[in-house]
């Protein structure tokens, strides 16, 4: 007999029911939470919102040539970001440019334009550039070769905001 005046075998019993009812009361408390945090896991991965700007390969013929795509940020966007990749897939490298149309009207005299962006002489890279709401802007693709040849990109880009 223990100090208590009880047998080690009831204490055992007492032990293994109280194991018993936490596990039960813990298996409560998830169940019971569990629609909770699924919702707040939603709430959180539904603020985040997507405009794609362009995703596909892109051809830039020889001579210097420009490709660009043009896109405009919603008013409402908190926190907006270009987001993107390119990476040549046959030719030599590009250069990438992203443009503000209030300071480059015509994308395609782009030498006398102010970029927010600008890669020269790449053949991959990852972009991530903050931008203003309401704002209009060029992501402008160029082949800085001559006489090198044509080039394919491929390309994928998107603005994300809340």
């Amino acid at each position: 007999m223990s100090t208590l005046g009880l047998r080690k075998d009831t204490i055992y019993q007492i032990m293994k029911t109280m194991d018993k009812e936490f596990t039960f009361l813990l298996g409560i408390f998830v169940v019971a939470t569990l629609p909770f945090f699924v919702y707040s896991t939603q709430s959180v991965l539904s603020q985040s919102q997507i405009l794609e700007v362009a995703s596909d390969d892109l051809v830039a013929p020889i001579g210097g040539a420009l490709s660009w795509y043009t896109f405009t940020v919603p008013e409402e966007a908190v926190n907006p970001r270009l987001i993107g990749t390119y990476e040549v897939i046959s030719g030599l490298d590009i250069d990438v440019t992203v443009l503000d149309q209030e300071g480059c009207p015509a994308p395609e005299n782009a030498f006398d334009c102010i970029s927010v962006y600008s890669a020269s002489n790449r053949g991959s890279g990852d972009v991530d550039v903050a931008l203003t709401p309401g704002k209009t802007y060029y992501l402008e693709f160029s082949n800085p070769g001559f006489l090198a040849g044509e080039r394919t990109t491929q390309v994928d880009f998107y603005v994300q905001y809340d």
